[in-house]
């Protein structure tokens, strides 16, 4: 599951679908400090092709009008 706080989008793993507060986190992506999209992160996604994972997410456009979609990539650990 992927979940984010405004600040940071966070993975989290659970053999139990149903209880998440003992599952394993992971910071997965913070934005450096004052951009425009260092807050306001909403709609994460995580998906692995090729054996690459990579990050979804939207954030506000600086005048805060509407969303702007954002493509992070990694590698395989």
């Amino acid at each position: 599951m992927t979940y984010t706080n405004n600040e940071n989008i966070t993975l989290y793993r659970s053999d139990v679908l149903t209880d998440w507060n003992e599952a394993e986190s992971k910071l997965i992506f913070k934005p450096p400090p004052g951009l425009n999209y260092s807050t306001d992160l909403w709609a994460p996604e995580i998906h692995n092709l090729d054996g690459n994972w990579y990050v979804l997410l939207c954030t506000p456009n600086a005048t805060l009008t509407y969303q702007v979609c954002h493509l992070y990539g990694g590698s395989s650990q």
